[in-house]
């Protein structure tokens, strides 16, 4: 049963079950996803898209594809570097996910230096990585907050995806620092913030 109260605890549970996911329904729930993101008029019309390298082994979805079709939908692609000995993101842009990547902290795909830093938030869209949100857009990362800090001065649209199993249907407690999310796309609804 998921703890409700125990920010914590819920996130624990929720990432130990979603790590226990086969990878067939892994997949089969992210196609799912990309069919409505795809379809959504905020991303067809993005210029400029910020997105993340999914850390499989963790349980995240296999991003490879998405920014695969982002860089073939030619809108420019960045992924976000973390700033070592800092809570802080640095955004870079992205032409080929097989030569400007490399991992970086925490075992995460990150931009080379080589790759062309984005200097102003130019970005049209963020895609945030998390593990428990509820249906108002509420968001736990994974405990450091470098997406909290990185969005808290920003006004990007910003979407995540989640298995249906990690959006609670009551709401999660937050803090006056926790960025809510404008979009939550499962493989079975559509949340927007409210």
């Amino acid at each position: 049963m998921v703890t409700q109260f125990n920010p914590t605890q819920l996130r624990k549970e929720i990432l130990s079950k979603r790590k226990n996911i086969s990878t067939k329904k892994r997949s089969d729930a992210f196609s799912s996803i990309l069919r409505t993101f795809f379809e959504l008029p905020e991303y067809q019309n993005a210029k400029s898209i910020i997105a993340y390298f999914g850390k499989v082994q963790s349980g995240e979805f296999d991003t490879r594809g998405l920014l695969l079709k982002i860089l073939k939908d030619g809108k420019n692609l960045y992924l976000p570097r973390c700033r070592e000995g800092e809570i802080a993101l640095d955004i870079y842009q992205i032409s080929d996910i097989s030569v400007d990547v490399e991992e970086g902290a925490y075992g995460i795909m990150e931009p080379k230096s080589f790759c062309k830093k984005q200097e102003n938030d130019s970005s049209d869209l963020i895609l945030v990585p998390g593990s428990v949100f509820d249906i108002r857009g509420a968001r736990y990362g994974y405990g450091a907050g470098y997406y909290d800090k990185f969005l808290e001065n920003r006004t990007i649209f910003k979407i995540a995806f989640a298995l249906e199993m990690a959006v609670m249907k009551t709401p999660i407690p937050t803090h006056q620092h926790d960025i809510f999310m404008d979009v939550i796309i499962t493989e079975k609804n559509i949340y927007r913030k409210s």
